[in-house]
C-alpha cells in the first residue's frame, strides 16, 4: 500500500454511541474527532465498504461508523498521517495539522462532521 493517501480514498472511524443523537436523525458529535493522541481511522486501502466497516466493528462495538473523503480532510484544514501499525496496516490519523496532533479549532471538527457519511448505525 502506498505512503500517500489519495484525495479521493475514504477514511474509516468508528463512533461510540456517545457521540451519536439518535434524535437528530443520527447526527455525530465533533468531539468524535477530538482525540488527544490523534483521531484514528482506517484508510480504505482499496478495500470494499463492507470490508472497511466490518472490520472496525471487529475491533470495538461501535455504535456508528462513518466516512469521510481524504479531500474533505485537507479542506478543513487539518491533515491525514498514514500511521501503519504491525496489528493494522489501514490505521491513518486525523491530525490538525503536521507539527500538532490534536484538533482543537471547532471550525475544524464541525467541516469535519458536516463532510462526515454515516456508513453503519447499531440498531
Amino acid at each position: 500500500m502506498e505512503d500517500t493517501i489519495g484525495k479521493d480514498e475514504f477514511l474509516y472511524r468508528g463512533i461510540h454511541e456517545i457521540w451519536i443523537t439518535k434524535e437528530d436523525n443520527n447526527r455525530i458529535s465533533s468531539a468524535a474527532f477530538k482525540q488527544a493522541s490523534g483521531c484514528s481511522v482506517d484508510r480504505d486501502g482499496g478495500r470494499k465498504k463492507e470490508d472497511c466497516i466490518s472490520r472496525l466493528l471487529g475491533l470495538k462495538d461501535f455504535g456508528a461508523v462513518c466516512r469521510i473523503v481524504n479531500y474533505e480532510v485537507s479542506q478543513s484544514g487539518a491533515v491525514s498521517v498514514y500511521c501503519p501499525s504491525k496489528t493494522n496496516i489501514y490505521h491513518t490519523e486525523i491530525r490538525d495539522s503536521p507539527e500538532k496532533i490534536e484538533i482543537s479549532s471547532n471550525k475544524k471538527l464541525h467541516y469535519l462532521v458536516q463532510h462526515s457519511e454515516i456508513v453503519f448505525v447499531k440498531t
